[in-house]
């Protein structure tokens, strides 16, 4: 309808990211996924509010940034794959 109007107010303050070089959450994720460090995005995310509240924070996941945010964005099947066998050595590692 002609007469809607939406309006968005960003009403909050988020603390920034901070990538830990030698974090444990880093090399943990590093670890498990059997990678190096990839590149520094700027987007946001909640990372930084568990980082003030005192956690090592990393942030990871499937995909390639080269493809992320965009029009026709996609993940490749086998990143997913992959992302499922780091999570199963994840879970494994907790219950060792």
């Amino acid at each position: 309808d002609p007469a809607c109007d939406v309006t968005v107010l960003f009403d909050g303050d988020l603390a920034p990211f901070q990538r830990e070089d030698n974090g444990y959450a880093g090399n943990l994720c590093r670890q498990l996924a059997g990678t190096r460090t990839g590149p520094a995005v700027s987007f946001n995310t909640e990372a930084g509010l568990f980082q003030s509240a005192g956690f090592s924070t990393a942030l990871c996941g499937p995909g390639s940034m080269e493809q992320a945010h965009k029009p026709d964005e996609y993940i490749e099947s086998a990143q997913l794959a992959a992302c499922d066998s780091m999570l199963a050595r994840l879970v494994e590692s907790l219950v060792a």
